[in-house]
């Protein structure tokens, strides 16, 4: 990994991470993101980097071929992880260590700061689905059950998208209003996954929360990262209102479970969907309905899963198990082409 680079290269000049930092005019922790694998330097940092280090900015920051790279950008570089490829690409994704010894259970290897030890032999022709919707575990949990490989890896719709145009992952799912549902910059096929509603999960022990309450600060405000979807609708629906929502401060979840999660435990007023309130059986306010959408890249089309996904979609044994989840919409849509 560059990370590795950049760290043998300045201890074998018997600099600090301090001093690297100086010679090329970035900050002492841009240096040590960069070295933990935690962050891609802009344009002109990379350049005095590798000018600095005596290299070029490709020998200093391309992968190897062989070299694996996380499915999210930026995101942990150590723990158990799974493995796949996507055309020559072999990436990995740490598994969310909360979900205690199950993250073990389904690792193919630990990752060290982005190098992997295997832990058995792994089909490297899995297929890797990224989004934030639990219908995405689903849909893999019951493709892997007939017998495709398939592994889903939770992002934002963003990084989702993001990591689909780089070649990180096979498929995006994706959510959002009908007038802006993200779509990929690449030649991509789409099925529709019917729609669900954001809003805000109460704890259990409190009536639904009026927005009004978030706007005036009477409920703690459990968030969501800044780009994502569910955040921007929350900002549209304070807006409305003539509020802003003040960007620091309070708890960020990681996803629409976990911040159902939150809400259960009392944190207060979280933003996620229907869906995951009612897993929690809390007590929920709709804020925008949000339109669901999974593209595959051109080039995977053909794919044995990326064909077996399209089929699961419209299948009764999949809209069935969302419907009995509760708070999916419009499923008779669900594996229509966009």
């Amino acid at each position: 990994m560059s990370g590795e680079r950049i760290r043998r290269l300045r201890e074998e000049r018997g600099w600090s991470q301090r001093e690297l930092a100086e010679k090329a005019a970035v900050s002492r922790q841009l240096i040590g993101a960069l070295e933990s694998g935690r962050h891609t330097p802009a344009v002109d940092a990379a350049l005095r980097l590798a000018g600095v280090l005596g290299t070029t900015v490709e020998a200093l920051f391309a992968p190897a071929a062989d070299e694996p790279v996380p499915v999210l950008a930026g995101a942990p570089s150590s723990g158990p992880a799974v493995v796949a490829r996507v055309g020559a690409t072999q990436v990995y994704a740490v598994v969310d260590p909360a979900t205690g010894l199950d993250a073990w259970a389904s690792a193919d290897a630990v990752a060290d700061r982005g190098r992997l030890r295997m832990l058995h032999p792994v089909e490297q022709d899995a297929f890797v689905v990224l989004g934030c919707d639990p219908a995405v575990g689903l849909a893999a949990a019951m493709l892997r059950a007939r017998g495709h490989a398939v592994v889903a890896v939770h992002g934002s719709s963003a990084q989702a998208i993001e990591a689909l145009e780089a070649g990180r992952a096979h498929a995006a799912c994706v959510h959002g209003p009908a007038d802006s549902l993200p779509r990929p910059a690449v030649s991509a096929v789409g099925w529709r996954l019917g729609s669900w509603q954001v809003g805000l999960a109460a704890p259990d022990d409190h009536s639904p929360v009026a927005l009004e309450d978030v706007a005036a600060g009477q409920m703690p405000l459990v968030r969501r990262e800044a780009s994502t979807s569910s955040q921007h609708s929350l900002e549209r629906a304070l807006a409305r209102l003539g509020v802003s929502l003040d960007a620091s401060g309070g708890t960020v979840a990681a996803g629409h479970l976990d911040a159902a999660r939150h809400a259960a435990a009392g944190h207060g007023a979280a933003v996620t969907m229907t869906a995951a309130a009612a897993a929690f059986a809390l007590p929920f306010t709709p804020i925008e309905e949000h339109q669901v959408a999974l593209w595959v890249g051109q080039q995977w089309a053909a794919h044995p899963a990326a064909r077996a996904l399209g089929d699961l979609l419209a299948d009764r044994a999949y809209t069935s198990r969302l419907a009995a989840i509760g708070g999916y919409d419009q499923l008779t849509s669900c594996g229509t082409t966009l």
